[in-house]
């Protein structure tokens, strides 16, 4: 039976006189379950034929609303539902109605309000009020729900739980004699009134108003047997020393950059305000940072340090050396167009290098000398500077195999390729002198190890492209031989190419090894 009405009588209202002028139907309303969302329709039974100020129902809505909310009974017209909060209607907000409550609507001639509010009561959380549900003394305990209130009685029987054991002041402990350690539990503790050692003689120093604290339960004793359940709680803590725990001053900034006191703290920040600003210079010892290989190459920054092998790396690209695999031995490194500029400097190898100072010399495959008193010790062009004088010594060597034929021998090495001939530079004379060791190394005929000598000296002259001899072709001047090697040799020119030549014989396979003397002279620069 519905409190506004719902249920069955065999009275008939119609008969009944009443006495007044409130309408008795305005009273009467129902109850019933809507459909839809939102915008609900409520079907009553019976239906009510208008709507009337006053007029109660009971209703359950089938869905949570999702936003303001309207009713429509017995297709009597749309009116809005709202809920009063602080004095004033307003619309209803997204889950105010569930489907799971009875909610009373009246009519108040323009809205529907909901009259039983604490429907719309939602459980409290941290950001929003509602109702809420105290919580057990088993619940505060485990400490795990948090939808529910505890209460000032609960929350002091579980403080006093908790702290029970922490802390229980016993008194003074006279400390004069060395006592051992009383019994104790948890939380107990004694202040220390006449100075001493406490857990017999051996046990630690404590002095006036100590704190001696019990942390584990033990039955007292020796500090051998027991000072790990106590603990000491110092009041009248000293300086901090290199051997004694204690008390220090976190020291200035200008303390730290002094670096005198011994009796302070530095904390990391001043520590490193000290080192950021101690930058090393030729007078002041301090920090240094690594100078990069650029900057190294470039030679301009004076602030940063130099390692070995960022050294080592750049001494080998401008000295073109590197260390040796004997004891204190430099290995020249090739390169090309290499300059000896300075008096007395040298270039020790590679191609095309110049000796252009007073007294400098150069060394390598087509070394020049500048002027006048420079050397080169190679074969290779002159600078075009009248007069000017160049001695070259190269040893070179080639293989003349058994069978005929004509095998020249390069001076540069190469072989009877044409492109590695032995030219003589234009408008220079050339006054060589040739040592020949020949010495058969293998074959069918003769005796291997069967060696011919000989010394062939000669000048040639290259004038304008066109070579000659002077005082005719280049002469044997010695020659040492085995009575079994009798080789053909002969030095031919043409061009501006001298070509020393050795004749193939049958059935003996020959090394040829030539060392030149050489001194070229330049006579014009045309």
């Amino acid at each position: 039976m519905s409190f506004i009405g719902g249920y069955q009588s065999d009275v008939n209202l119609n008969d009944i006189n009443f006495v007044g002028d409130f309408p008795i139907d305005h009273s009467i309303g129902g109850f019933g379950i809507t459909t839809g969302v939102d915008d609900y329709l409520l079907a009553l039974t019976p239906p009510i034929l208008q709507y009337r100020q006053g007029l109660p129902l009971e209703v359950r809505f089938s869905q949570p609303n999702t936003g303001a909310v309207t009713i429509n009974v017995d297709g009597r017209g749309i009116r809005a539902v709202k809920k009063i909060v602080a004095g004033s209607l307003v619309n209803m907000e997204t889950g105010d109605l569930t489907n799971d409550k009875i909610y009373i609507l009246i009519d108040d001639g323009s809205v529907f309000q909901i009259a039983n509010s604490s429907h719309l009561l939602l459980d409290a959380t941290e950001t929003r009020k509602g109702i809420s549900q105290i919580a057990t003394t088993e619940e505060v305990d485990d400490g795990v729900d948090n939808t529910k209130i505890v209460t000032p009685a609960k929350l002091a029987a579980y403080i006093a739980d908790k702290i029970t054991g922490l802390w229980e002041d016993k008194g003074l402990i006279n400390c004069a004699a060395n006592p051992d350690y009383p019994a104790g539990q948890v939380g107990d503790a004694y202040t220390v009134s006449v100075a001493g050692k406490i857990g017999g003689g051996l046990g630690p120093n404590v002095g006036v108003r100590d704190i001696i604290y019990c942390n584990v339960d033990n039955p007292g004793g020796i500090d051998e047997n027991v000072g790990y359940a106590w603990t000491i709680i110092q009041s009248n803590l000293e300086q901090a020393t290199d051997f004694i725990a204690g008390y220090a001053r976190l020291a200035l900034q200008a303390e730290v950059n002094a670096g005198v006191n011994n009796t302070t703290i530095v904390t990391p920040f001043k520590l490193k305000t000290l080192l950021d600003s101690r930058i090393a210079t030729e007078a002041l010892t301090g920090l240094i940072e690594l100078a990069t290989q650029a900057e190294v190459n470039l030679g301009a920054d004076d602030i940063r340090s130099v390692t070995s092998l960022k050294l080592m790396t750049l001494l080998n690209v401008l000295l073109k050396y590197q260390a040796g695999a004997g004891v204190n031995s430099i290995i020249p490194k090739l390169g090309f167009n290499n300059i000896a500029p300075g008096s007395h400097a040298a270039v020790l190898n590679g191609n095309n290098n110049r000796a252009n100072n007073t007294f400098s010399a150069a060394i390598g495959s087509f070394a020049d000398a500048w002027q006048f008193n420079e050397y080169a010790k190679s074969p290779g062009a002159f600078f075009a500077t009248r007069g000017s004088v160049q001695h070259s010594v190269l040893t070179v060597w080639n293989i003349v195999p058994s069978g005929g034929g004509i095998y020249p021998i390069n001076l540069d090495g190469g072989g009877a390729s044409a492109s590695n001939r032995w030219r003589v530079p234009n408008n220079s004379i050339i006054h060589f002198m040739l040592q020949f060791s020949i010495v058969q190394n293998s074959g069918s005929a003769g005796t291997i190890g069967d060696t011919w000598t000989a010394i062939y000296e000669g000048v040639a002259k290259n004038v304008a492209g066109v070579l000659s001899f002077v005082g005719g072709a280049p002469s044997v001047r010695e020659i040492r031989q085995d009575l079994g090697l009798s080789p053909t040799v002969f030095i031919s020119g043409g061009g501006d190419e001298l070509i020393p030549i050795v004749i193939a014989i049958a059935n003996k396979n020959l090394h040829v090894n030539i060392t030149a003397y050489i001194t070229q002279t330049k006579f014009n620069l045309s």
